[in-house]
């Protein structure tokens, strides 16, 4: 293996960094080309709504995963993912006999089937290097980037996900985008989403999970509204015996 990734979760405990994840199956890019009617230009559009569904067949895989037991003591190959933290082979990063990286984060990567690059999530294209698949480098003179790929891909090493090795994102993610002030109502936000994204671990077929979302909530409301109403009861019989021996108490004194 060239690349150890961890299993990264939100505080409600989904699978976060599918912007880094890559499957031969599965499309999680977030970019598509279109083009400028008036300089007659390609340009490249972020879309964090793009391939939805793929990112969420991601998210829904992992979750089956984590919830068996024989399947998350298991090792995932991958082409590309990082999850807030990733275990690198030193020696695959590195320039031979130099002192200088061979890899390097550039926010690019390769198109599927393709030699040609686009915008993308900069651990894709260092994973692809790490790996063997292709390297990416800069020209200053001409400032053009250079692809480099290798074809067969005889002498790579798979990076891996790793289910067991959880990182949570709480703090360290949102302290720094939104300021410290705001930490503890996003992390009782992320509390309260945990408890309604409850059925998502419950059920494994995503299918049921409206389904399952209502009959779970409508039994937790069911019981506590019943608590509450004996709780009601007791109260107003309590209240009514108290009321007894005062007026009786003040009869007697009459």
């Amino acid at each position: 293996w060239s690349v150890l990734c961890a299993n990264g979760k939100f505080v409600n405990g989904i699978y976060r960094d599918t912007y880094a994840h890559r499957a031969s199956l599965v499309d999680t890019s977030e970019h598509y080309k279109v083009e400028d009617k008036e300089t007659h230009r390609s340009l490249w559009i972020r879309d964090k709504f793009l391939n939805l569904k793929g990112r969420e067949k991601v998210q829904s895989k992992i979750k089956d995963i984590v919830r068996d037991k024989y399947k998350r003591k298991k090792l995932y190959e991958v082409d590309s993912c990082f999850g807030g933290l990733a275990i690198y082979d030193m020696e695959r990063i590195m320039k031979k006999d130099r002192d200088v990286p061979k890899c390097t984060y550039w926010g690019l990567s390769k198109i599927h089937r393709k030699r040609h690059l686009k915008p993308d999530c900069e651990h894709v294209s260092f994973n692809a290097c790490v790996i063997g698949k292709y390297e990416i480098s800069y020209n200053n003179e001409t400032s053009h980037y250079k692809l480099k790929y290798n074809k067969d891909c005889k002498h790579c090493h798979p990076a891996l996900l790793n289910p067991r090795m959880q990182v949570w994102h709480g703090k360290g993610a949102w302290t720094g985008m939104m300021g410290p002030g705001l930490f503890y109502p996003i992390l009782v936000l992320g509390l309260w989403m945990s408890l309604m994204d409850l059925p998502l671990f419950l059920f494994s077929q995503d299918s049921l999970f409206l389904v399952s979302w209502i009959v779970v909530y409508l039994v937790t409301g069911s019981a506590l509204y019943a608590v509450y109403q004996c709780y009601c009861k007791i109260k107003c019989r309590s209240f009514d015996w108290t009321l007894r021996a005062l007026l009786q108490g003040h009869k007697a004194e009459i």
